[in-house]
Parts: C-alpha cells; sequence; structure tokens
C-alpha cells in the first residue's frame, strides 16, 4: 500500500513537470517568432531599374539593403529570395554585410521577362521585387547598334550622379565613370514604353574615365521614374533611373 501511495504523490509532480516544460516551450517558441516577425520592416532594392542581362549572363554587385529594428539581431535567413519564373532568372544570395545590406546573384537562364523579389519570412507585409530582362543578345538600336553584354564587366561602369528629381521642360545631366578613353553610349526611355526615346551622342571618355551627357526633358513627359541605359565598347552597361515631374 504504501509503494502505491508513492506513486500517486509522485504522479502530479511529472504532470506538472511536463505542463511547465510545454508552457516554456510554446512561450519561447511564439516569443522568438513575435521577435522575428516585428524585426524586419522594410526592403529597398539598391537599384530599382530593369536589371537587362544576355542570356547565361550573371549579375553581381547589386545589394537589398534591410530595414530592422534591431540590426544585431538580424540573421540572412529571414529574407527569402526568389524569382517569379526561374526558367527565366533565377535570384540568391551572394554576400551577407552588416547592418542588414544583402548582396544578391542574378543568374540569366532563359530568354524572357520576370521579376525577382525579397519577401520577409515572419512579416508577409514586407516584400520589395524588381524586373529581370534576359536577351539572347543585348540591342541597343540606333545610335548604339547591336551590342553584346558582359555582366561581369559591368563594374567598370559607375554612375556618379544624375539631375533627379527635375521638372518637365528643363534639362538633366548624367555623370558616369567607366574606362579612359574609350567609347559610350546612352538611352533614355520615358514611361509609358515608346512614348520618347532619347538617343544622345556617343562620346569619349577622358583621361579618368569621366562621361557626361546633359540633354532636354520633353514637356509632355509623364511624371515618375524614367530609365537610362549607357554602354561601352568593351562590352559594360549601366542602367539606372531618374525622376521628372510636372512643374
Amino acid at each position: 500500500m504504501k509503494k502505491s501511495v508513492t506513486s500517486i504523490k509522485i504522479y502530479p509532480h511529472i504532470i506538472a513537470l511536463v505542463i511547465i516544460i510545454i508552457i516554456v516551450s510554446f512561450y519561447s517558441y511564439f516569443y522568438e517568432k513575435h521577435r522575428l516577425s516585428n524585426n524586419v520592416i522594410g526592403f529597398k532594392f539598391s537599384q530599382t531599374n530593369d536589371v537587362i542581362l544576355k542570356q547565361g549572363d550573371v549579375s553581381i554587385g547589386r545589394y537589398l539593403q534591410v530595414f530592422l529594428r534591431d540590426k544585431d539581431a538580424f540573421n540572412a535567413t529571414e529574407v527569402e529570395l526568389c524569382s517569379w519564373d526561374e526558367n527565366v532568372a533565377t535570384i540568391e544570395l551572394d554576400i551577407e554585410k552588416p547592418g542588414g545590406y544583402l548582396f544578391y546573384k542574378i543568374t540569366a537562364v532563359g530568354v524572357g521577362e520576370t521579376y525577382v523579389c525579397a519577401n520577409a519570412k515572419y512579416n508577409s507585409r514586407c516584400s520589395a521585387l524588381i524586373k529581370v530582362v534576359v536577351n539572347d543578345y543585348y540591342s541597343m538600336s540606333g545610335t548604339m547598334y547591336n551590342y553584346d553584354y558582359h555582366a561581369a564587366k559591368s563594374y567598370m561602369l559607375k554612375l556618379i550622379s544624375v539631375t533627379s528629381p527635375c521638372i518637365n521642360g528643363s534639362k538633366a545631366t548624367a555623370k558616369i565613370c567607366g574606362i579612359p578613353n574609350a567609347t559610350y553610349y546612352i538611352k533614355i526611355s520615358y514611361r509609358p514604353t515608346g512614348i520618347h526615346t532619347t538617343k544622345l551622342e556617343p562620346k569619349t571618355s577622358d583621361a579618368n574615365g569621366i562621361i557626361t551627357w546633359t540633354w532636354d526633358i520633353p514637356k509632355d513627359t509623364i511624371e515618375g521614374n524614367h530609365n537610362i541605359i549607357v554602354a561601352g565598347d568593351s562590352g559594360e552597361l549601366i542602367s539606372f533611373s531618374f525622376e521628372t515631374y510636372q512643374g
């Protein structure tokens, strides 16, 4: 009888201990999930203009900035990088830098258009995307000729400055740094596509690799961001945007 009584006294203690362990485990799980869901509060791609690649190329050097409540607690696994169509292009993490800076790599798989995006794993309200265009060759019509683009050489072109925002009907200027004494071409495309396209005369960079173009913005340009492409004879290319508004 004593043995039976002893087992009855121990049994409630075991149940209580198990319940405490379960409660603590659930609390820890939901606390960690809540912390992660509140840590990532936004994204920003370093360049929001279209990524234009030749089939088979790989684009590196661009980064995604992750806005955080606690930078010290951030882990790159909190961000999911994905492509709407992996038959056109894929995206993956390349380098993680402190403060929520994720450098990514885009691989051009097949000809077509898709979007690559970043999503917060624990916060469905946080997402960002950019468009990727993949060609079998890169074509710059008109004054730009047929142009063979090499993503690996694009690091040789850097944007120094561009007038933005600017009033419709005014002038805008873009300043680029590339290879010294090389020829570069520029094309400005205003949205919506086909309304205005400005192809300026090719220019040769100076001894420091600097090229500057200035052009007139049409007065009837739609407000918003517009795309600029600069390409060089050595296979390098840079794409960026500038903003216009009605004065």
